[in-house]
């Protein structure tokens, strides 16, 4: 008879890759430590010990030239760590500061170099992610500096992490003493503590409901090698906790898949024993799979409720999270870490997911030597591995402050990444966990955490975008901190913004460290946003994001479009009459009319030749340009032309700051107030070209401008405005200047052409 639970449908899989480690070296290695020769100092900062009665406070008047403030006081010992003024040399500094008569000395703040713990564990030669020397090909100290972080904790039996895996082989000689022994159970054949396992002596099968979590797989044995395989044993691998308890809870069978349902029974059985005292503080998650669970997102969410961090695998599908969520890893609740998978390289791991919005951090995950079924050691690789060194690295915090929540651990793992280039764009942290940064920051650095910004983002000028970020420092949130956004479009600074953690729409909630502010860039282009955020007393952080925003025809500047096709154009033009220098400006280019108007849905021909109408729409009086608006019936104009349609803008709009005007033994030229600059065409090479929108200080009437040196640079400024889509990032702001350039030689305008952005005006 085939039983209930083996028709239920399988959601949640373990993906591993493993290969067979055949040949260990057993030869114990003795490895020096690293040291410096150099005495290294903190740049712009030095200490300084004020004679008996004197202080920073009293002398800070004297010492303004050199000093900007003061950092931190020392009380006991009454020295002061003070910050050097910007610029300056702190050798410099020291030197003037010590001719001060109230300073009785005056010193750099070293660099102060520890030596390195290593266990005598014979294979710990090869675990490069904890001791990365190139022992196997990689880079050197491409790893979580665990012999540095062994001089400040090697980890406590009072920490219990919860390995909800394929079980674990308790019995291995590496193992067995970290292991997690239930104090409300004797082997007995009866359940004592009354939890619906019967001797559940080292934790619980859910997969199989019983007593007995003994690993059949091999996965969850290699996941507790990794956080705390017995260390300085003279035996095997080491684990990053040499000392700690591991709870085994086997929701997954000997093919390495489980249930959704038998991980939610996991997860009740960890949640039931803390409740009964047993200080389980962290759950190891290196599996995944299937869809969004509502039942599985409660069911973490109720670990959260009990202070328990949630480590999870991101997933090994290649692929980005932000786009493609994986789940546990991918549930919005704070006490989970989504982790990464990197090499020996501090590079991404080929199989490995990322999401700079869903994957919290990198750890190493590639080729990880740990323990096995049968008294054995393996390699494997896969998030699956990276994820434990997480695990691992959160329980020596927690040996060290006890007092800590989830969520604090979970700040101090993630402000304390190694930071590289080839991973700063692709997690919420931009780095690789190292367990030495983490057991030793001081929470002095800002850090910024992305929450709905992530690079390459792509937005439409209309957008209204909501940015949020989280600042933290080491443990901490900052509250109280100038954050702020800097728009860059085309490499202008277009905006500033202040993000706000007041409570207030559209933050959530106030003094959680959360920044929340509200954008519509409204110009196309390449977009940077500058996120600085910034506090006395601690250190400065930014970060940068590049996307782009776009244009579509729907955002074309209304009302010159409506409902996708154009509401009504007239295209002014002054060609060999030039305006009011002789006749009228009386004719129509036909080309610039008809390439606007195939774009914008007008029927037309391009390659018109230029005619000369009397269409009595313009005229001259006492020397300035004037329109006919009775002639009008539309809601907008476009008016293309030369320097005789600058004119209009003249009339309309004085305080423009680019400008038409003759110089004598120059000729013509486009002058700009904004950078004093003079623009010169060279004819049937390069030319340019202004476009603008003014309003009819009479009719209140929109009016786009688009006017050049030159027929070239008026035909340049009307393909702009015509392929908007193609040039979207040159149409920026009220006012433009573009820069036409004939790249094929042909002397003539066309899509081939170069044309770039050369200066703007929001007005």
């Amino acid at each position: 008879m085939i039983s209930h639970k083996m028709l239920r449908k399988r959601l949640v899989y373990l993906i591993i890759l493993s290969i067979l480690f055949n040949t260990l070296s057993t030869t114990l290695v003795v490895v020096g430590f690293n040291s410096s020769s150099e005495s290294e100092h903190a740049p712009g900062r030095v200490l300084v010990k004020f004679k008996l009665g004197r202080s920073y406070v009293t002398e800070a008047s004297r010492l303004s030239q050199l000093i900007d403030r003061e950092l931190k006081h020392y009380g006991i010992v009454n020295i002061s760590l003070l910050k050097v003024r910007e610029g300056l040399e702190v050798s410099k500094v020291l030197s003037e500061l010590s001719r001060i008569p109230s300073i009785e000395y005056a010193e750099p703040d070293y660099r102060i170099w520890v030596e390195e713990v290593f266990p005598n564990d014979p294979m710990f030669q090869y675990q490069w992610s904890l001791h990365n020397t190139g022992q196997i090909g990689g880079l050197t100290d491409a790893d979580i500096d665990a012999p540095e972080a062994w001089t400040e904790t090697v980890g406590t039996e009072s920490i219990i992490i919860a390995v909800i895996d394929t079980g674990i082989d308790y019995r291995h000689p590496d193992l067995a003493g970290n292991i997690w022994i239930n104090p409300f159970e004797t082997v007995n054949g009866v359940d004592d503590d009354g939890n619906g396992y019967v001797d559940d002596i080292y934790g619980a099968d859910t997969c199989n409901d019983d007593g007995d979590p003994m690993d059949d797989h091999g996965h969850g044995t290699a996941v507790a090698g990794v956080i705390g395989a017995l260390g300085n044993n003279g035996l095997g691998v080491t684990g990053i906790n040499w000392r700690i308890k591991i709870m085994a809870l086997k929701f997954a069978d000997a093919t390495g898949s489980g249930y959704t349902s038998d991980a939610i029974e996991a997860i009740e059985y960890v949640i039931g024993m803390k409740r009964r005292g047993i200080n389980i503080r962290i759950t190891n998650n290196s599996w995944g799979g299937g869809s969004f669970s509502r039942s599985l997102y409660d069911a973490i969410r109720a670990l959260e409720n009990e202070d328990i961090l949630f480590v999870a695998a991101a997933g090994n599908q290649a692929k980005n999270n932000d786009l493609e969520p994986h789940y546990p890893s991918s549930y919005n609740l704070s006490n989970i870490i989504s982790v990464a998978a990197t090499d020996d390289r501090d590079e991404l791991a080929w199989f490995s997911n990322w999401g700079q919005l869903s994957v919290d951090l990198a750890a190493p995950g590639q080729y990880i030597l740990s323990t096995f079924l049968q008294d054995s050691y393996q390699w494997l690789s896969g998030t699956s591995m990276a994820a434990p060194h997480v695990s691992g690295v959160a329980a020596l915090i927690l040996s060290k402050h006890p007092s800590y929540s989830y969520l604090e651990v979970k700040r101090l793992i993630l402000s304390s990444v190694d930071e590289y280039p080839s991973l700063i764009n692709l997690f919420r942290s931009g780095g690789r966990l190292n367990a030495y940064n983490s057991l030793r920051n001081q929470g002095d650095k800002i850090k910024i955490l992305p929450i709905t910004i992530s690079q390459n983002f792509k937005w439409s000028i209309s957008d209204n975008v909501i940015l949020k970020v989280e600042v933290i420092a080491g443990p901490n949130p900052v509250i109280d901190a100038n954050v702020s956004a800097a728009i860059y479009v085309n490499q202008i600074l277009l905006k500033e913004i202040r993000l706000s953690d007041d409570g207030f729409p559209p933050d959530n909630m106030g003094d959680d460290g959360i920044y929340v502010g509200q954008i519509r860039v409204g110009f196309p282009g390449k977009t940077q946003i500058l996120i600085t955020a910034s506090k006395e007393g601690l250190q400065e952080g930014s970060k940068i994001f590049t996307g782009e925003v776009y244009l579509t025809l729907t955002d074309f500047p209304s009302p010159f479009v409506r409902d996708g096709i154009a509401d009504y154009a007239i295209v002014l033009g002054d060609s060999f009459s030039h305006g009011c220098f002789s006749l009228q400006a009386r004719t129509i280019d036909a080309l610039g009319s008809s390439i606007i108007s195939a774009r914008i849905g007008l029927e037309s021909e391009e390659g018109l030749p230029e005619l000369y109408l009397d269409t009595g729409i313009s005229y001259c009086v006492n020397g300035v340009l004037e329109i006919n608006w009775s002639k009008i019936d539309s809601s907008s104009i476009i008016s293309v032309g030369g320097p005789g349609v600058n004119m209009v803008a003249y009339r309309y709009n004085s305080s423009s700051p680019f400008k038409w005007i003759y110089r004598l033994g120059y000729g013509s030229s486009i002058y700009s107030e904004l950078t004093q600059r003079f623009y010169n065409s060279i004819w049937e090479s390069s030319d340019y070209s202004i476009i603008q929108t003014i309003v009819d200080q009479e009719s209140g009437k929109p009016i786009l401008l688009v006017w050049g040196l030159t027929g070239y640079g008026t035909l340049a400024g009307s393909m702009v405005l015509a392929r908007y889509d193609q040039y979207r990032s040159i149409l920026v702001g009220r006012a433009v200047i573009i820069k036409w350039e004939d790249s094929n030689a042909n002397n003539r305008v066309d899509y081939r052409d170069i044309i770039s952005l050369i200066e703007f005006w929001e007005g």
